[in-house]
């Protein structure tokens, strides 16, 4: 079924027990509700995984860990999930957050910035984008989130009347 393939793509929860940065989290990690495959742990952990992946911070698969257990989320699909952005993505879907961040802001932030893909201009104007660019990448995690649970929760819907229906087929 769905969860058993699901499982194989997923890590071993071995390796994130022993985990020096998850270490922190200590005993909380033995928690079985984290490491449950149903559709509310799965769909929890999809969204925390959707929301960090898109939080310009140092650290997100912590962040997106410690959620994932604060919240009975399924703690390797959260965790999974933040490296959508990863250093090869990340330059272009921030660069999608800032000009949505750019579309909610008057003409007092300056809209003209010349784009170059270096450490050196991102930190001499990060002082003129800090503020679309959050509001952009705070746009795109809860958007993201909401679709990918409602996209994810469609998805178990039709694979477990998939599932009904073949079953019900063998049976006649």
């Amino acid at each position: 079924m769905f969860k058993n393939k699901l499982k194989k793509f997923l890590f071993n929860n071995r390796k994130f027990l022993d985990n020096d940065r998850l270490k922190i989290f200590g005993k909380k990690l033995y928690n079985p509700c984290i490491w449950y495959f149903n559709k509310h742990t799965i769909s929890r952990g999809i969204a925390i995984g959707l929301f960090f992946a898109w939080i310009p911070v140092p650290f997100q698969m912590v962040l997106a860990a410690g959620f994932a257990i604060l919240f009975k989320g399924n703690l390797p699909i959260s965790v999974s999930l933040v490296w959508i952005t990863n250093p090869i993505t990340m330059p272009v879907l921030f660069l999608f957050a800032y000009k949505i961040g750019m579309t909610f802001f008057s003409v007092s932030v300056n809209n003209n910035i010349a784009f170059e893909l270096s450490f050196t201009w991102l930190y001499n104007k990060m002082y003129d984008i800090w503020q679309p660019f959050l509001l952009g990448c705070i746009i795109c995690a809860l958007i993201t989130s909401i679709l990918g649970t409602f996209l994810f929760r469609i998805i178990w819907r039709l694979l477990i009347l998939k599932y009904w229906y073949e079953r019900k087929k063998i049976k006649k």
